[in-house]
């Protein structure tokens, strides 16, 4: 009896070792589908954050734009109604704004003797 339990000792050791060494695997598996899990939830966090972000900045832009139109339509409202002065004639201002020196200066004339500018006549 004695040999039949040295036998059943020495067999059993060696799966004990195999467990043992399963165990050790299992447990690093383990260890890192939980680190895994939690990297992905870290980036799930950030996503998040930046989506929130993005969100917050369209809806400000929205706001924006809707008062921009708002204050577009405003001012057109309030043009439509404001009477309207006459834009003075060319000659009214002409005579208005009396001609600048560079206008009394003889006309430029290029090299073939043509002249270049043209010639106002600004006695009425």
């Amino acid at each position: 009896m004695v040999s039949s339990s040295i036998a059943f000792s020495s067999s059993a050791a060696p799966s004990l070792s195999a467990d043992k060494t399963r165990v050790v695997q299992a447990r690093r598996d383990a260890e890192q589908a939980q680190n895994t899990a939690d990297d992905l939830r870290r980036q799930a966090d950030s996503a998040d954050r930046t989506a929130q972000v993005s969100q917050e900045n369209a809806r400000a832009l929205a706001e924006r734009s809707n008062q921009l139109v708002a204050n577009y339509v405003q001012s057109l409202r309030t043009a439509q109604n404001e009477p309207r002065a006459p834009s003075p004639s060319p000659v009214s201002r002409l005579y208005a704004d009396p001609p600048t020196a560079s206008l009394l200066l003889p006309p430029v004339v290029n090299a073939q003797g043509q002249a270049t500018g043209q010639l106002v006549n600004l006695s009425a």
